[in-house]
């Protein structure tokens, strides 16, 4: 769409955890991720300028890196029922 030849992209994504804080073995770790690393590679003959916009476009739009680079308010609606009696 924007006119740059790609001929192979590779994405490699990383993440840092504790696995203590998922198993509640050491309340003050994070259940989450503590750091996230991704690294692009892209073969392409066009000027390397141009490939950076779009590499920086597709971020810019991308809900995924949105989602992860960003506090995403979370509601819970938690519905508690007895069983009906017999």
């Amino acid at each position: 769409r924007l006119g740059v030849r790609i001929d192979d992209v590779r994405v490699t994504v990383e993440s840092d955890y504790n696995a203590q804080g998922m198993y509640a073995v050491d309340d003050s770790v994070s259940p989450g991720w503590l750091a996230v690393r991704c690294t692009i590679e892209v073969t392409s003959s066009d000027d390397p300028a141009r490939v950076a916009e779009v590499i920086e476009q597709s971020h810019r739009y991308s809900p995924l890196v949105a989602d992860i680079s960003r506090p995403v308010p979370l509601t819970w609606d938690v519905r508690i029922s007895a069983p009906a009696e017999e």
